[in-house]
């Protein structure tokens, strides 16, 4: 995977269910915990939503702030906006 098709979407949760770690723990927090296979299932269908909502690829689209104010936080809102971003861009599954 090149610089310029780089898809954080692909090496960070896809690249996982493919290599059979689909059921090992993704992300945890104080709401539950997801394992790399129901992260991969929950982004597409968020992903889908946008999509049948007219989001196109590339395109900013404003969402409640409910992670931390803290500097994990702030990763958390980066990976998030980034991941959704490029399954957007990803066929329908």
């Amino acid at each position: 995977m090149s610089a310029d098709t780089f898809n954080a979407s692909v090496y960070l949760i896809d690249r996982q269910v493919e290599a059979g770690l689909g059921g090992h723990l993704a992300v945890t927090g104080p709401a539950g915990s997801l394992t790399y296979a129901e992260l991969a299932a929950r982004t597409a269908k968020l992903a889908s939503g946008f999509r049948a909502s007219g989001v196109r690829p590339e395109e900013r689209v404003l969402a409640p702030d409910v992670l931390p104010k803290t500097a994990t936080g702030k990763i958390q809102r980066v990976v998030v906006r980034e991941v959704v971003a490029q399954r957007l861009g990803k066929p329908e599954e």
